[in-house]
């Protein structure tokens, strides 16, 4: 689980950075490489520190519940003012939150995931999924 963390975190990195490039956007369309680089050093350190690896999981999962739940909200609020008349001002800002936000929302459900089984019984001998 820890090199998939280091794969989003990767990801939300590139995918900020393409936007940012891209559309000459503001300084703001580099929020997700922010998330993306504390998610990716999460992940590393549970992969270089194995005592520390539920700790560095959990901020993973927080990291990833706040990167869902503030862009989500974003989108969502535009997508409604949409609705009703308005402009989308910055579409490219909007398909950023949006790739942020399904992101994040992906790794929080590997996260769940991942510590349900860890907290399974497990046959002797298996290793834990966390």
């Amino acid at each position: 689980m820890p090199q998939t963390v280091v794969g989003f975190g990767g990801f939300l990195i590139l995918a900020s950075l393409v936007f940012f490039a891209t559309f000459h956007a503001a300084p703001t369309a580099l929020i997700p490489a922010y998330f993306g680089l504390a998610i990716a050093l999460a992940g590393v350190a549970a992969i270089i520190k194995p005592a520390a690896r539920k700790h560095a999981m959990h901020a993973v999962a927080v990291l990833a519940l706040v990167g869902l739940v503030m862009p989500g909200f974003m989108v969502v609020r535009t997508l409604i003012a949409a609705a009703g008349g308005a402009e989308i001002a910055r579409p490219a800002a909007l398909v950023l939150q949006a790739t942020m936000a399904v992101a994040c929302g992906l790794l929080l459900a590997l996260c769940v995931r991942s510590f349900i089984a860890a907290r399974r019984p497990r046959p002797a001998g298996r290793k834990s999924a966390i």
